[in-house]
């Protein structure tokens, strides 16, 4: 019998490339509030392309919102800290 994926784990195993994030938490004020649209991703970091140019972003640091299937989800990026690769093979 198949093992049923949890939300978080289906959540985690999306391509983010190309979907609109906003920093809603981070232990650095300054990132907080940071929106746009995920142009890359590291194991440790998003590549955001905002109105002020492109963030490098720590996962890590920060709670993110992250539209997918027309949803924004709350995804903590303690959780992400893989690349792209490494994060589909683990949640995917």
């Amino acid at each position: 019998m198949a093992a049923h994926k949890s939300l978080n784990e289906k959540l985690f195993a999306e391509v983010y490339l190309g979907k609109k994030i906003k920093v809603i938490a981070s232990s650095d004020m300054s990132k907080q509030g940071i929106e746009g649209q995920i142009l890359g991703e590291t194991k440790n970091l998003f590549l955001i392309e905002t109105t002020k140019g492109q963030k490098k972003i720590p996962k890590k640091e920060c709670v993110f919102e992250i539209e997918i299937n027309k949803n924004f989800e709350m995804i903590d990026g303690k959780n992400i800290c893989y690349n792209i690769a490494e994060r589909i093979k683990k949640y995917g």
